[in-house]
């Protein structure tokens, strides 16, 4: 099957919160790498900016997006950030211990999805309501089709012990996808590509894309157990 996504348009932009100038990137490997580097710093301060980041970049085309990271920046704890640090160096990261520190403005999938693509966007991509357009009541193999969140109903999507299962399993399936287009993407690119699909209202060819390369991988994945 030959995927054709359309480009991804997404600013390369984050913040120096430090010389409170905006930072534009070439491409989005050096971007994803600036947020990882904070996120994975031994300095408080700039795993705050890492995060501010995170929602900076999620939140660059609304406009209550500055509102946002400055609340988070005002409220986030040492405690919270140091709790986080330890995630990390467990190796225990993952929605629902992330979800359980408390940070403010991290608490649905969205935004911690984005967290978890920062830290490794070979492996972790986004799930967000957008992506959630193509669930497929058709095929109960796709993995989106399995979370619990209601389409004009729910105003996130909640973090669940089931809702991380099947996140997982749709990063391995983007992941999955990215290794068999034998080129130079990675899983997040995958997911980027659903995105745009949605964004252009070509919800169907991303569907069967899915349930394409579902076929192909078995309908199974190598589940991520929980930290």
């Amino acid at each position: 099957m030959i995927i054709e996504f359309p480009e991804y348009d997404y600013p390369s932009r984050l913040f120096n919160f430090n010389d409170n100038k905006e930072i534009v990137f070439d491409n989005y490997r050096s971007l994803e790498g600036h947020i990882r580097n904070q996120l994975h710093s031994e300095n408080y301060g700039q795993i705050r900016d890492g995060l501010s980041n995170v929602l900076y970049w999620g939140y660059y085309r609304i406009g209550y997006g500055e509102i946002r990271v400055k609340s988070f920046r005002e409220k986030v704890t040492e405690l919270q950030l140091q709790s986080f640090k330890i995630l990390l160096q467990k190796n225990a990261a993952n929605a629902i211990n992330i979800k359980n520190i408390g940070m403010p403005q991290f608490s649905g999938f969205a935004f911690i999805s984005k967290i978890l693509m920062f830290l490794d966007p070979t492996k972790n991509v986004i799930l967000d309501k957008k992506i959630m357009a193509l669930k497929d009541p058709m095929n109960p193999e796709n993995p989106l089709s399995k979370i619990p969140y209601r389409d004009k109903i729910d105003t996130s999507i909640r973090i669940t012990k089931v809702s991380q299962e099947c996140y997982w399993k749709w990063c391995e399936l983007c992941g999955f996808i990215a290794k068999q287009l034998d080129d130079k993407r990675i899983a997040v690119d995958i997911e980027r590509g659903f995105f745009k699909l949605v964004e252009v209202g070509k919800v169907d060819y991303g569907r069967k894309i899915i349930a394409y390369y579902v076929s192909k991988q078995g309908g199974k994945c190598n589940w991520r157990s929980a930290p």
